[in-house]
């Protein structure tokens, strides 16, 4: 089995500013405008539905190569708003994805040595 590589990187806060739409007040820091209160609890967005969104349902939250066993997971390659919540909820939905791809492969793999024993 190959060793596994974890790396890590951080993305400027301030790049994606909440939407204008969900803030409710403001306070300047330094030259720059934050959120101090949201209209909503939630910054995340809901999984955009063919119904409400021209998004595709099929389109993931993480980029993957399940070839290659990389995956890039946070909220900078999710379709949901830029936030810790969605950087968790991408970060849920590589895992599940990985363990699928792990299970896929490890059935194969048996599948195959049931047919060299026979």
């Amino acid at each position: 089995m190959p060793k596994i590589v974890y790396l890590q990187a951080q993305r400027w806060g301030s790049g994606l500013p909440a939407p204008k739409s969900l803030v409710k007040s403001t306070v300047d820091i330094c030259g720059t405008t934050y959120a101090s209160e949201l209209n909503t609890l939630s910054m995340v967005f809901p999984r955009p539905t063919t119904t409400t969104s021209s998004i595709h349902c099929s389109e993931l939250d993480f980029v993957a190569d399940d070839a290659l066993g990389l995956y890039y997971a946070g909220d900078f390659c999710s379709h949901r708003n830029p936030g810790f919540e969605a950087a968790a909820l991408s970060g849920l939905e590589v895992a599940r994805h990985m363990w699928k791809v792990r299970q896929h492969r490890m059935m194969n793999k048996y599948i195959m040595q049931q047919h060299t024993v026979e």
